[in-house]
């Protein structure tokens, strides 16, 4: 992975024509530290907002307790970063069938809801 001082670096010197990602990795830890002692309750990421690989990872080494996630495959990418931490089914709409594997293959306990018919699922 290349390394750059700053964002205008990168662009004077890949001149990129699609969007790259970057990360500055210890902003991230450094940050999700600061939320977690500030914050007396569990502090969970919502993957959705970005999936990266690396930002997950960073955001692990910040301390952050669960994870929020919204489809069947976030949780199994999650889950394939941290075996133990919480995850959080935030998605109000969710098939049985990926409750099911949510629940039985991953360890899901907690899940959003916003009608009976989601409970009886």
């Amino acid at each position: 992975m290349d390394t750059f001082k700053s964002a205008a670096e990168l662009i004077r010197n890949k001149k990129p024509v699609n969007p790259v990602f970057c990360l500055r990795k210890e902003n991230v830890i450094s940050n999700t530290k600061q939320i977690v002692n500030a914050f007396d309750g569990q502090v969970a990421y919502s993957v959705k907002c970005n999936p990266h690989t690396d930002l997950l990872e960073a955001i692990l080494l910040g301390g952050a307790q669960a994870w929020d996630a919204s489809s069947l495959d976030e949780i199994k990418l999650v889950r394939s970063l941290s075996a133990q931490r919480p995850i959080q089914y935030m998605n109000p709409v969710k098939a049985p069938e990926h409750i099911a594997e949510a629940y039985h293959d991953f360890g899901v306990r907690e899940f959003s809801v916003d009608q009976q018919a989601e409970i009886n699922k």
